[in-house]
Formats: structure tokens, sequence, C-alpha cells
């Protein structure tokens, strides 16, 4: 899949059919919506111009031949999400820390794209030296792969004729103090004849997770990574 731009790699590919993964669907059941806003540390990234930026992806990634522009956008949206969430993770392959600095955050998401394009096995989807493009899908299962992000968690949602069916999520760095992260909640009287929703938690590896469930059951483990 590619859309038009000036330049091939304006705005990123996805040459790599990812597989349906049914517990990863967001289910909305009519609750109101609201404007979030999530705002990275990161400056705006550019996968063109890398020479120009001082950048030789065969100094980022062991076998890369130096390219001027990769299709790699959904690895610079990954960094600047990842960044806001857990400011100074090092880069799988080299260490570096994601920071505030566009080149070394740049450097960071070109070391991404190597990792995650080797998930499939084939060589001819791989980067280097095919520069094919993925998904999010698959960055989300590679950053779960490397700890940085994990973890779902099966609740069984049991709304009443008059209660709601709710599972309150807290996060916690130290298993002490805990802060609201997210209320999966499906309202009273909705007909879901027990329904299963997976609670996504992607949190910073070390930290604790709290579910709270109201007319809701909690599954005996939930899937990590």
């Amino acid at each position: 899949m590619s859309y038009p731009g000036t330049t091939s790699t304006k705005f990123g590919r996805t040459l790599t059919p990812e597989p349906p993964l049914l517990e990863r669907l967001h289910l909305w059941h009519g609750e109101a919506l609201r404007e979030v806003a999530h705002p990275s540390p990161l400056p705006v990234l550019d996968q063109e111009d890398l020479l120009e930026q001082g950048i030789h992806t065969s100094h980022v990634v062991s076998g890369a031949r130096d390219v001027d522009a990769l299709g790699s956008c959904v690895f610079n949206a990954s960094a600047c999400s990842l960044a806001e969430r857990l400011p100074g993770a090092p880069s799988p392959v080299n260490g570096w820390p994601l920071g505030p600095d566009a080149v070394a955050a740049e450097r960071w998401a070109i070391s991404l794209y190597h990792l995650t394009t080797a998930q499939t096995g084939d060589p001819a989807s791989e980067w280097p030296p095919t520069d094919c493009g993925y998904s999010g899908l698959f960055v989300c299962q590679e950053l779960e792969r490397l700890g940085l992000i994990h973890g779902f968690y099966p609740v069984t949602l049991t709304p009443t004729s008059t209660a709601a069916a709710t599972c309150l999520v807290d996060l916690s760095p130290d298993n002490t103090t805990y802060s609201a992260l997210i209320t999966e909640s499906i309202p009273a009287g909705t007909a879901l004849d027990s329904f299963v929703l997976p609670v996504r938690i992607r949190v910073p590896a070390g930290w604790y997770v709290r579910l709270t469930a109201t007319n809701a059951t909690l599954a005996a483990s939930g899937t990590y990574y």
C-alpha cells in the first residue's frame, strides 16, 4: 500500500501484509467520545534527507548501505509516542537513548525499523536491503517483544440492567503509588452475553498494573511479553 507524494518515501509505505489479531481491536460501544492530547518531547523527525542530516544508515545497522531516505514513517511516529511515555528508552540495536535530539531520535527509529522487519522471517521483506515499510501493528508487536511496552488482559464484562460493567486500570512505578490510566466501560442495559474484552495495557517495562473490576470478571492470567 502506498500513497502519492512528492517523493516515494514522503509518506512511507506498507508492502508487507499483517495477520488479523481480533484481540487487538479497539471497540466503541456508543460511549461519549472525548478529545485527548499526547504531546511528545521529540521534535519532528525526517525520514528523508538522511545524509544531509548526517545520518549514515550503514553506521546505524550493520550490513545496510547508505541511503538518503527510508519509507519508515510509522517508526518515527512510534518513537515520538514512546518518548512521551518512556523518555530515554535505549535503542534496541545500539543503546542510543531516545531523547529530544532529532538526529539521534531518527537513528533510534531506523534501528527499530531494522528489527521489526525481521519478524516475518522472509528476507524479501526485511530491511536491509528491502525498504518495504511496515504497519503500526508490527511495530507494537516488536516493542512488546523488546519489553518496552507490554501486555493485554482478558476481562469478561457483564453489565446489569441498571449498572455498567467497568474495569479500572491503574499504573505504578513502585507498586505503592498508583495513577489511573483508563477505565474500560460497557453501559448498563447492554446485552453482551458475557462479552470478553481484552484490556490493552501498554506501559514501561518494570511498572506495576492494577485492575479493578465492577460487574466484570478478570481472567486468571494475562498475556505479557
